[in-house]
C-alpha cells in the first residue's frame, strides 16, 4: 500500500486531483484522472518520471483540447530514452 500512498501523494502535492489509482496488476499501474482520465503508468519502472511527465501533460491537453475533453493518457512505454506520452480522446465510462 505504499506506492498507492506515495503517487496520491505526489500527485496531491503537484494540485492533480486522482480519483482512482488502480495497482491490481503492478506491471499495468492506472490511474482515474480529474473525473476525465485514465492514465497507463505501466510498471513501477521510472513512476516518479513518468508522474512529472503527466503533470506537464495535462495543461497542454487542456489548451489544445478544452478543460472538457476526456479520454486516455498512456505513459506505459515512458523512459528516460523514451520521453513520450500519449493522449488518445474518447468518452470514458
Amino acid at each position: 500500500f505504499d506506492i498507492i500512498k506515495d503517487i496520491y501523494n505526489y500527485l496531491y502535492r503537484e494540485n492533480i486531483d486522482v480519483n482512482s489509482i488502480d495497482i491490481s496488476n503492478m506491471s499495468f499501474i492506472t490511474l482515474k484522472v480529474k473525473n476525465r482520465f485514465i492514465v497507463s503508468l505501466g510498471s513501477l519502472t521510472d513512476i516518479q518520471a513518468k508522474l512529472e511527465h503527466l503533470r506537464g501533460m495535462l495543461p497542454q491537453i487542456d489548451a489544445k483540447n478544452g478543460s472538457d475533453i476526456t479520454g486516455e493518457i498512456d505513459l506505459s512505454a515512458w523512459s528516460s530514452s523514451k520521453r513520450e506520452g500519449y493522449f488518445n480522446p474518447k468518452t470514458l465510462q
